[in-house]
């Protein structure tokens, strides 16, 4: 073979890889070959979900199943996360069992039915009853003072209320005074770290706990204004997520 033919060859294989590349380009362009698929993290699937339920047209209405679909997925995501430290595994140790029930209970056991009840306030001589919160949604936590998640939760709520105050009730209910805390040492923790948000004192049979069958602290239960427990959760709750239901109960979309 002589040094002419090879240059041919070598010309030859060259325009036909520059033909390919062009029909590959013309056939990627006109979508007969489909973009390859961004992989999408749990995350960034469950924002894109809700933001696609947010954006729909208000004559298209909410579809309240979806978007509690969409915050029930979210909410198991983020249970794996303790803290706030990621990587950090959610194990049943790391939540705090409280109440009369069974200690083998789910924790996803939380009574899912409006109730009302009664618990002590502040000042040993009244009582304050749940019904009293009426017109507005509610934001239900139980909490126990030496438990950091509960802490940490207590201070997501309060920095909720700045801009959902006007709209939503935030109450947190103690369900630990007289074992690991006194009423002073919870009002002096309101007092010194500003907290605004509602808080009572379930000492007397543990109302509340029996009520909303709470097996676990921290628990969150959302109320919307015309008494439905529309959604739950155990464990941290990150400021998304708090915001997320927020949004669901103000039908802010």
């Amino acid at each position: 073979m002589n040094k002419n033919n090879i240059i041919l060859i070598i010309i030859s294989i060259v325009l036909f890889c520059i033909a390919i590349g062009v029909v590959m380009f013309v056939m990627k362009d006109e979508g007969v070959i489909p973009e390859p698929e961004i992989q999408e993290t749990v995350e960034e699937k469950i924002d894109r979900k809700l933001n696609e339920v947010k954006e729909k047209p208000t004559t298209e209405g909410i579809n309240d199943n979806e978007v509690e679909e969409i915050l029930s997925e979210k909410n198991t995501n983020e249970n794996k996360v303790i803290g706030g430290n990621e990587g950090v595994t959610s194990t049943e140790e790391e939540l705090v069992y409280v109440g009369q029930n069974e200690q083998n209970q789910s924790k996803d056991s939380i009574n899912k039915e409006y109730t009302d009840f009664v618990v002590d306030t502040a000042n040993e001589e009244e009582t304050f009853s749940l019904s009293n919160y009426e017109g507005k949604p509610l934001v239900l936590m139980f909490w126990r003072s030496d438990v950091a998640d509960a802490i940490e939760t207590l201070n997501t709520l309060n920095t909720a209320y700045e801009e959902y105050g006007e709209e939503v009730n935030f109450v947190c209910i103690d369900v630990a005074i007289g074992e690991t805390s006194s009423k002073e040492d919870v009002e002096n923790y309101i007092a010194s770290n500003d907290i605004k948000v509602d808080m009572y004192y379930d000492t007397a049979d543990n109302n509340a706990v029996n009520a909303y069958n709470i097996t676990y602290v921290p628990s969150v239960v959302f109320i919307d204004k015309n008494r439905n427990v529309i959604n739950t959760k155990v464990g941290i709750l990150s400021y998304d997520a708090l915001e997320a239901n927020l949004d669901l109960l103000t039908g802010n979309f």
